[in-house]
């Protein structure tokens, strides 16, 4: 996934642990392998991220 605009957290893990969130600024990529549970969210600001890969794929809300 790539930033394209504004800023984001992230984190691995089943659960949101916003205390093992690390920074990811415009422009950063973050490399998602198969089968391991991401969670991402924004501080202030909106953010638009890229995601491109071999599917399947989908975000869980």
């Amino acid at each position: 996934m790539t930033l394209l605009s504004g800023s984001l957290i992230h984190a691995m893990g089943e659960t949101v642990d916003k205390a093992r969130g690390k920074p990811m600024e415009q422009g950063g990529f973050v490399f998602l392998p198969s089968k391991l549970p991401y969670s991402f969210w924004t501080s202030a600001e909106p953010a638009t991220a890229q995601v491109s890969g071999v599917g399947p794929f989908g975000p869980i809300t």
